[in-house]
Parts: structure tokens; C-alpha cells; sequence
């Protein structure tokens, strides 16, 4: 069974929702990736952003740039008995889901129906497996994601205004991954997402893709410091599938198939990601497309499949 859990209220509050509801997997997913686990001190002086993880390179970036998250990391670290600075390397340095390329695609059909479809690389281990969460945030948008025990952003979700968001690495991935949540907490139109997330002072590589009820799509390609939007092709947005599989799914898009397009179609890892040079592909151990996430913005809903396209449960809608 995918777990899914309801996170509320301020963001060390949300994170603390997740840490008590997935403390074992939390716990494990850091022991199994080899990161410091200092014991965690009831009472300490030392400050919020000190030491090496946290007091200097991207790390501190993390910190500085995206305090809302950082808080909920901090929720999460207290959840589950650890120390930020755990979580903090675990996101930076550790290898998981948001390190491989996966296949992925944004589809706007008929009457504004809009769907995105993104694999999940997972390896089968607590702690890698993706869940469902419900976040309703005291200030900002209700949503619900895909994510992972320890992980505070998200790989894929939709907002209660309808703007989907979700993240496929790059070559040299990157803290831009934590954008996501914050574009589902921040944004009810394309626009204003894209010119936000285009001034983002983050490094690395990879793509954000975005989409809204009435069909818009983008995705802001991020390669080192360069910032580029994609947009679609024939209602299509996609990681070079193929001359095949694209075709494909203008067909669906066409025939108005988007409701019954099951998302394992799309195949497995892709190529590089559209104008993103010297993208490579994951080394052969690393781990496959093991889950799908399917996200409609028409109905505010968001739902997972196995790797035969089979439903893991029904799809969960935003609730406000």
C-alpha cells in the first residue's frame, strides 16, 4: 500500500507531521545512505545554520533561499529523532529519485483537460518509496504531492488552484529541485511560476515543469546558472521520448484519450533532457522506473501506478 499522510499548518509544523508519521523510514533511508547521524540534543545553543552542512556551501544556500522548507526539514529532522544537519546531507550528497533521469511529459488536450506524467526511480528500500501527502499550509495553497519520507519538497503535485508542478534531474541535479513545493504553495497561474523560478538563485541542473488547468505548459530548464523555458509542441511537452512514443501521444491528445492514457506508456529512461548538453544517462546499477504519478490539474488530483500501469489506489484530490 502507498501511505498517505495530511501535513498542516507552519512548516516546521508540517514537517513535523511527516518525521512522526514515517520516523522509521526517515531514520532508515539516512543510516542505509552512510550521512552523519549526530545524536539529536533536547536543548542547544548552536545556531540554526552552523557547522559544515549547514554553515557553508549549498547548504547554506538551502537555508538562506528557501526558509520555508528548511523549517519543514528541521520538522521532519525533530520527527524522526535526527539532527537537520542529516537531512540536509541526504539531500545534497546522498544518491536517490531526485538524482536519475526519468521519463516524464506534460499533455494539454481538448477543452483545457491537462495531465503530466512523470516516473519515479525508486529502489525498493524504506525510505525510497514514494508516498502521497496532503499539505495545507497556514498561508498559501492547499496541495497534494508525490514524495518521499525524508524529502520536504516534492517530485510531482498539484495545488487547489490547479498549477501542476514536478521535477526531472539534470546532468549535475541540484537544492532547484525544492522548487516545486513552493511553486504549489506560491502560484495560481503559469506566468507568474516561470518568471519566480527563473530568478531563483540555485545551482545544478534539471527542469521544472509546469502546467494549469486551461492547458498552458512550460518547463524552466535549469543548466548551471542558465535559466531556459521550454514550451509545448502540439499540446506536448515532453524529455525526448522519441519519435514514436511522441507521436503517440499527440494522438491521444488529439483523439481526447488524456482521461484513459496510462502513464507507463511513456517508456523507460530518456535521453537528455531538451537543450541540456552533456546531460548523461544514469550509470546501468542505478535504479529503474519502479512507480508513475499522474497528475490532472482539471480535477486537482494525483495518482500512482506500478510499472505495468497498474492503479495504486484510487487518485487523492487536493482538499482546500
Amino acid at each position: 500500500m502507498i501511505p498517505l499522510i495530511q501535513c498542516s499548518g507552519s512548516p516546521r509544523d508540517q514537517g513535523l507531521d511527516q518525521g512522526l508519521a514515517l520516523a522509521g523510514a526517515v531514520r532508515d533511508r539516512v543510516v542505509r545512505s552512510g550521512v552523519p547521524t549526530p545524536r539529536r540534543r533536547r536543548l542547544s545553543l548552536a545556531p540554526f545554520a552552523g557547522g559544515p552542512i549547514l554553515g557553508s556551501g549549498l547548504g547554506r544556500e538551502v537555508i538562506r533561499h528557501h526558509t520555508h522548507l528548511a523549517e519543514r526539514m528541521e520538522g521532519i529532522a525533530l520527527g524522526a529523532g535526527l539532527r537537520l544537519d542529516s537531512l540536509m546531507a541526504l539531500l545534497l550528497d546522498a544518491p536517490g529519485a531526485l538524482e536519475v533521469p526519468a521519463p516524464a511529459a506534460l499533455l494539454a488536450g481538448a477543452g483545457g483537460a491537462t495531465t503530466g506524467l512523470r516516473g519515479l526511480p525508486t529502489d525498493g528500500r524504506a525510505g525510497a518509496v514514494p508516498l502521497l501527502r496532503r499539505s495545507r499550509p497556514d498561508v498559501g495553497f492547499a496541495s497534494v504531492e508525490v514524495t518521499l519520507p525524508w524529502l520536504a519538497t516534492a517530485l510531482a503535485g498539484v495545488n487547489e488552484a490547479g498549477v501542476v508542478a514536478f521535477w526531472c534531474a539534470g546532468a549535475r541535479p541540484g537544492p532547484c529541485a525544492l522548487l516545486v513545493q513552493e511553486v504549489l504553495q506560491r502560484f495560481d497561474d503559469l506566468e507568474s511560476a516561470i518568471d519566480w523560478s527563473t530568478k531563483r538563485p540555485v545551482r545544478g541542473g534539471g527542469a521544472l515543469w509546469l502546467a494549469t488547468p486551461g492547458g498552458e505548459l512550460a518547463a524552466v530548464l535549469f543548466l548551471d546558472r542558465e535559466r531556459r523555458v521550454v514550451r509545448p509542441e502540439d499540446g506536448v511537452l515532453d524529455c525526448e521520448l522519441g519519435g514514436e512514443r511522441r507521436a503517440a501521444l499527440r494522438k491521444a491528445v488529439a483523439d481526447g484519450a488524456l482521461p484513459s492514457l496510462r502513464p507507463h506508456e511513456l517508456g523507460g529512461v530518456p535521453p537528455p533532457l531538451p537543450g541540456a548538453p552533456g546531460a548523461a544517462h544514469p550509470a546501468p546499477e542505478a535504479p529503474g522506473v519502479r512507480h508513475w504519478a499522474r497528475v490532472d490539474a482539471g480535477v486537482r488530483s494525483l495518482q500512482l501506478f506500478d510499472r505495468t500501469g497498474a492503479a495504486l489506489g484510487e487518485p487523492v484530490r487536493v482538499e482546500p
